[in-house]
């Protein structure tokens, strides 16, 4: 499986940047930021590096989860945004090696933020959690790719969910988007109405 000698090799990798076999799961999150930062716009490398952190910060500390935020937001953000530049070529939205493009690598991101956003303090500013949330997460909820759009919808259900309380800046963020489209959908079916009113006069 080329995506899984893929992970091995980078795992291998980050491991001895961080340490060794014996570094803890917050040094290999900490390198694992920083080689996501280095490597953008290395798709298949990104791919690797997203399952390695998502496997990564359940074991970390929620202090430590929230006092990198803004490292950890940027840096995926900026994964997102580095996708979204490469979108343009239909050669990096799958590779046929089984690596991975873009549609593999938002997904990583959104699952990485998912698993940051579901370790993070409830006293974390919800500036800073509406930051991450909306731009690696809701940003997709409309995406035009089927498996990106349903990775971003299940990522908030799960997070929703989860058993210990939610960070209320995500309920609120979705109560908001929740309420604009249903007044977006009652608009567009306004708007058909009168044209077929306009038709039948």
């Amino acid at each position: 499986d080329p995506r899984s000698m893929r992970l091995a090799a980078v795992t291998a990798a980050l491991l001895e940047v961080a340490g060794g076999e014996n570094a803890s799961a917050t040094q290999v999150y900490a390198s694992a930021i920083q080689s996501l930062e280095q490597t953008l716009g290395s798709l298949q490398t990104q791919v690797a590096l997203l399952e390695l952190l998502s496997k990564t910060v359940p074991h970390v500390s929620s202090a430590a989860i929230g006092a990198t935020l803004s490292v950890s937001s940027r840096t995926l953000r900026a994964v997102v945004t580095s996708c979204q530049e490469a979108s343009s070529s239909k050669d990096a939205m799958e590779t046929q090696d089984e690596l991975g493009g873009v549609n593999a690598t938002l997904r990583g991101a959104i699952r990485a933020s998912t698993e940051v956003i579901k370790k993070l303090p409830l006293n974390t500013p919800e500036k800073a959690v509406n930051a991450m949330f909306h731009g690696t997460i809701l940003s997709h909820f409309e995406d035009r790719r089927p498996k990106v759009r349903k990775a971003a919808h299940n990522a908030t259900v799960e997070l929703l969910m989860m058993e210990e309380p939610c960070h209320k800046a995500i309920k609120q963020s979705i109560h908001t988007y929740a309420h604009s489209r249903l007044k977006r959908a009652h608009m567009h079916v306004n708007a058909e109405s009168a044209h077929l009113l306009h038709l039948l006069t």
